[in-house]
């Protein structure tokens, strides 16, 4: 589905190439397109990041840019490996100053060291190049860092506690910015039971002796909203532990494997979401996420 998604946006952006003619392209003079930085990072989890192309002076028709990558350092990123970009051609409207060439991160989930690469401006039609044509990028490695190394899509594996039956679907774990006083304190889960629109909030603990990381998910908290009847009733979660009793308070822990490949969920807690009003919507078990 992403390669899908990235392949229609290239298509899209050498359709808009297309349309333009070559009288079409700006003809005031002291105009220049440049790289917005001279460098950036981006974390290896990241779907997509935008590295920003600049024209500076009054156009009074679009522009047009070319972009080119190239492998550096001894740890290099590999185009098409290491990242994917929708299309190296760029088209700035007229009026516009700035736009973005997107480029997709490709995560392995492996440990190794950060890589680089430099885009650059390879041809400009309707401007000239400037001085800063180059943008050096750095795609962090996100393992090495224990809070970013658990964000990202999972598959959920579990049985169901209503009929045993096997469950399996895609979950979402979502960070916050470094600025955030919760950046390795707290995460978010999406799409709980297998519902997009479901989630819970997560508590990170990373202990720096043992190299472990363990996940919280708190009971008692909402976590969406169910309609039925054209009525809506707020879903919550819930667990029944050890005792056989449904609990809404406490904390249901999850172990992170060293390689950070596998999340495994206290056997001894199932999980169960509970409608107000309705009773239970789902219940799971034996819960696994891997990717």
């Amino acid at each position: 589905m992403k390669l899908t998604k990235y392949l229609l946006l290239a298509s899209a952006a050498l359709f808009l190439g297309a349309c333009s003619n070559d009288d079409d392209w700006n003809t005031a003079s002291d105009v220049t397109v440049q790289m917005s930085a001279s460098s950036m990072s981006v974390f290896e989890n990241v779907d997509l990041f935008y590295v920003p192309v600049e024209v500076v002076g009054k156009a009074n028709g679009p522009v047009r840019v070319t972009v080119d990558v190239t492998e550096t350092s001894s740890s290099p990123a590999v185009n098409d490996k290491n990242y994917i970009i929708t299309s190296k051609t760029v088209v700035i409207p007229a009026g516009k100053k700035e736009v973005s060439v997107e480029i997709a991160a490709t995560n392995d989930f492996d440990f190794n060291d950060d890589r680089q690469f430099t885009i650059s401006i390879a041809s400009a039609e309707g401007a000239k190049i400037g001085v800063q044509a180059v943008t050096d990028v750095t795609i962090v490695d996100d393992e090495h860092i224990p809070y970013q190394s658990v964000i990202g899509t999972w598959n959920w594996s579990s049985f169901s506690g209503f009929d045993g039956t096997a469950e399996s679907y895609s979950v979402r774990i979502v960070g916050v910015s470094e600025s955030n006083p919760n950046y390795n304190r707290k995460l978010t889960l999406k799409g709980l039971g297998g519902d997009a629109t479901f989630s819970a909030t997560v508590d990170f603990d990373y202990d720096e002796d043992t190299d472990e990381i363990t996940l919280g998910l708190v009971l008692g908290q909402k976590i969406g909203v169910y309609n039925y009847n054209d009525k809506d009733y707020d879903v919550f979660l819930r667990a029944v532990g050890p005792s056989g009793y449904v609990e809404d308070e406490g904390v249901v822990t999850a172990s992170v494997a060293a390689n950070r490949r596998e999340i495994t969920f206290d056997e001894d807690y199932m999980l169960y979401f509970y409608i107000n009003g309705l009773g239970g919507l789902a219940a799971s078990y034996d819960i696994v996420l891997t990717r």
